[in-house]
């Protein structure tokens, strides 16, 4: 089997089917090839037949090969030759209700796909006409209109959908290649198809969003490039839909913090020290979105608090996110779908969350206690002298703290209470040690005079010794 298949690869040949081929506004048919194909079967009866005998054949064994005719022949593509040649032959008009769309007979023969690879037929297809078809589309269609929900205040009102229009790219095409592939009447309908909204008016209303549950805002901090990436992030999660039973994930609605999508580098906090990365200040962001959950009443299923204290943010109530391992998500809790909207200001980003019922909240934290020393890194310095220490970082001291929220219902009911106990890590206090030590004066021999100056040499004027500064 395996010489046979040896003789085979050298033997074979593939037929080539015939094909049109356009030379500018022309049209040629390439002939096909025949192929030639080895009798695997009878190739091994006559090779163990040869070698079984005690006399071998005078001259050589000859194995049996079949001619192969190709699929598609020259006479097979005759018609097709001679309706691409009708198609280039004029230009054909393409009519809508109220455009039409003259198409010449050069960008005809680019639309055309002629037949090849075993095809016999003509057809309007390929990278050309993808291109066409997607430029026309637009000036031709119109895109469908989510309902949607505009905010005012407490008030939340619809926004009415509104239906498409769209190409029917493969009733178009049929109708342009048959109006092409006649000598007279070359004209072609645009086919138009309406396109229903993902959310209809209905479906809208039906959601019983009508009220503002509650928002937070953070205010700016930090450089132009944190505020950029605090900005993009708020812009991604705004229009938010969360339906009854739902999760919110900030990490799922505003995605991988990447340099292509616009975020930049920026402080964030990784362990117990503060380092860079793209997507810094994201953290804020989730911040925001914790405490407009937290006053809404909703309930908060994955909260990860800074590995440091940040003063600006409310006791125990703040929140970091790091992709993919860190998110914050809340779960509605409530019969009706939940819509989070976040705003890029002017001095802050603020994110407001509407639904259908109103909770009331309280909220109460205990004072920030001390858990122990802050933590302590000595660092050798070469540059100082022996013994003498320098504070390069001051550092904090670990910490704690509780925030405790009750949830109240529309009716005035108790429904939850929660209590979130929150640890801070000690900022490391950094200690620089000196380590260089001063070398004595070199004592001269008994009865030696110092030699005086030169006349021309600079004397140095006395200092006053400095002492390094904390």
């Amino acid at each position: 089997n395996y010489a046979v298949e040896r003789i085979a690869a050298d033997v074979d040949h593939e037929p080539r089917s015939a094909a049109l081929v356009r030379r500018g506004l022309g049209v040629e048919v390439v002939r096909g090839r025949t192929g030639v194909q080895l009798d695997r079967d009878a190739a091994e009866r006559a090779v163990v037949r040869a070698l079984g005998t005690l006399e071998r054949p005078a001259g050589p064994v000859q194995l049996a090969v079949a001619v192969v005719a190709p699929p598609v022949t020259a006479g097979m593509l005759a018609a097709s030759a001679n309706r691409a040649r009708v198609a280039f032959s004029a230009p054909v008009s393409l009519k809508g209700a109220n455009k039409s769309f003259r198409i010449s007979r050069a960008k005809l023969a680019r639309l055309l796909d002629l037949p090849d690879s075993g095809a016999t037929k003509l057809a309007i297809a390929g990278p050309a006409a993808d291109a066409y078809f997607r430029n026309l589309s637009k000036r031709v269609g119109r895109p469908a209109k989510d309902a949607g929900f505009y905010t005012s205040g407490d008030r939340v009102s619809i926004l009415p959908a509104r239906d498409g229009l769209e190409l029917n790219v493969p009733v178009t095409a049929r109708a342009l290649l048959k109006a092409a592939t006649r000598p007279t009447n070359r004209v072609a309908q645009l086919e138009l198809v309406r396109s229903a909204p993902e959310l209809s008016t209905k479906e809208a209303l039906a959601m019983g969003i009508d009220t503002r549950m509650a928002g937070y805002r953070t205010y700016y901090s930090g450089t132009t490039d944190r505020i950029t990436n605090l900005q993009l992030g708020v812009r991604a999660l705004d229009d938010t839909l969360v339906p009854p039973g739902g999760t919110f994930s900030l990490n799922d609605v505003i995605g991988e913090r990447t340099v292509e999508r616009g975020f930049r580098s920026a402080p964030v906090i990784i362990g117990n020290e503060y380092a860079e990365e793209v997507g810094g200040g994201t953290s804020q962001v989730a911040t925001t979105v914790f405490n407009a959950a937290w006053e809404a009443g909703l309930q908060i299923t994955e909260r990860h608090p800074h590995s440091l204290y940040i003063s600006r943010y409310q006791l125990g109530r703040d929140a970091t996110v790091y992709w993919p391992s860190l998110d914050l998500k809340f779960l509605n809790d409530t019969k009706n779908w939940v819509l989070v909207k976040g705003y890029a200001e002017s001095d802050a980003i603020s994110v407001v969350i509407y639904g259908g019922e109103r909770r009331r909240v309280d909220s109460s934290a205990t004072p920030l206690v001390f858990t122990g020393a802050a933590p302590q890194e000595r660092v050798e310095d070469p540059t100082l002298p022996k013994g003498e220490r320098v504070v390069e970082q001051e550092g904090s001291r670990p910490s704690r703290t509780t925030a405790t929220r009750k949830i109240y219902g529309g009716t005035g009911e108790l429904v939850d209470t929660e209590t979130w106990t929150t640890s801070y890590k000690g900022e490391t206090r950094i200690v620089r040690v000196g380590t260089k030590v001063e070398e004595k004066p070199k004592k001269g021999k008994p009865g030696a005079k110092a030699k005086p100056p030169a006349e021309d040499a600079a004397t140095p004027a006395p200092t006053k010794p400095t002492s390094p500064t904390p």
